[in-house]
């Protein structure tokens, strides 16, 4: 089952269940390097939001270059089907880009990430003969196109969650269905080519991977979940250089345990987001790499319940996390923020009088990160993007 936090209202991916998978994007060496933002200084801005096609709509990956620079994706459903929705921020509003859609039964993007201004790979689903494929698409500086991406053979259904990138090479990751059982999906970009990479698989009835980030072209992870008869674990795999091996990551408690996002600084600050329920209430989960193991940090925790869906580490001292809570009668958006000891909540606004959730993350300095996801009206969802500069 996919791990996301979400409201129960929000229009979901042809792939969609209880929980919501997302995407991870690379962060430039300038925010990698960047000077923590204090959160005080942090100005939330809502401002108009990105164009919204006739339909229900949402964007779940976000890329962001420079200033005048960012990318989102996610999907539009005018009500025959999902399509591709590709925007882009050029400094002064979002636009949407015209995108392929390579199956007339259905396409979706999931996750998105950059090499360069002409270097973008994002990555989903397309429908073909009521069956989900993976699907990638290209920008190269002026047109997205489609890319040829293998399924496994035996797959009966195959979707990419998230893509990152590093130089010369780029990793996607998802699941695909072999039998009745949910099996990781890992395909490596190797500057001509994607193909199929062996990856482990943790539970016996089912897996799939939410994340993934790459420190360079030995060293990678990506994160999900795994089921245990009547529970879900976290799963945390690890590239390096030669395979990818499971490696041990905590669960706060029986039943529902799963990550969705995850991003770093260097090799030994590793943040993975996502959320758990021990007690019946879904609440936010953080963890960490120290270079040694995997370790839950404390993360505010609204008593209503909530969940984390994406992470940003911009620093050993700076870090975002975005996902939604539940305040009793709506969903509103969730920022949490590392300032190097500890995790606090900030109030960033909501856009829709019903529900806000936000997917995804990322940032070029610790002076301009976008979040994106969705707001709900009484007439669908909308696109929604919140700026901190």
């Amino acid at each position: 089952m996919n791990v996301r936090f979400r409201s129960s209202r929000v229009v979901r991916t042809p792939l969609a269940a209880a929980l919501l998978a997302g995407s991870v994007v690379a962060v430039s060496q300038e925010a990698a390097s960047a000077a923590p933002a204090a959160a005080a200084a942090c100005v939330s801005r809502a401002g108009p939001q990105p164009p919204a096609p006739p339909g229900n709509d949402s964007l779940h990956g976000v890329v962001v270059l420079a200033a005048c620079n960012a990318w989102a994706v996610g999907g539009q459903n005018g009500g025959s089907g999902f399509d591709t929705l590709i925007e882009h921020w050029n400094g002064a509003r979002w636009h949407v880009v015209a995108g392929p859609n390579p199956s007339p039964a259905g396409s979706f993007l999931s996750g998105i990430a950059a090499g360069s201004s002409r270097d973008i790979w994002a990555v989903g689903n397309r429908t073909v003969l009521g069956v989900s494929r993976s699907l990638i698409e290209h920008w190269t500086g002026s047109a997205w196109k489609v890319v040829k991406s293998p399924d496994p053979g035996a797959a009966r259904t195959a979707a990419l969650n998230s893509v990152a990138v590093f130089p010369g090479g780029a990793w996607a990751v998802g699941r695909y269905v072999a039998g009745t059982v949910n099996k990781t999906l890992i395909l490596a970009w190797n500057g001509r080519a994607w193909r199929k990479v062996a990856s482990p698989n943790s539970g016996p009835s089912g897996n799939e991977l939410y994340g993934v980030v790459a420190i360079s072209a030995g060293n990678a992870w990506a994160v999900g979940t795994s089921a245990h008869g009547a529970g879900d674990r976290t799963l945390t795999e690890h590239w390096n250089g030669t395979r990818w091996r499971i490696v041990k990551s905590p669960n706060p408690g029986p039943g529902i345990n799963g990550l969705s996002g995850v991003s770093a600084s260097s090799d030994r600050a590793v943040w993975a987001v996502g959320g758990a329920a021990p007690s019946g209430i879904f609440h936010p989960l953080i963890e960490r790499w120290t270079g040694s193991a995997w370790r839950i940090v404390n993360s505010p925790s609204p008593s209503a319940g909530g969940g984390l869906n994406d992470v940003v580490a911009l620093s050993a001292r700076n870090a975002w996390a975005v996902g939604s809570y539940f305040d009793g009668s709506i969903y509103r958006t969730l920022v949490e923020h590392w300032h190097g000891t500890q995790w606090r909540r900030l109030d960033f606004p909501n856009v829709g009088s019903v529900d806000d959730n936000l997917y995804s993350v990322a940032a070029s300095s610790a002076g301009n990160l976008w979040a994106v996801g969705f707001y709900y009206t009484q007439n669908g969802s909308r696109p929604l993007a919140l700026r901190c500069c």
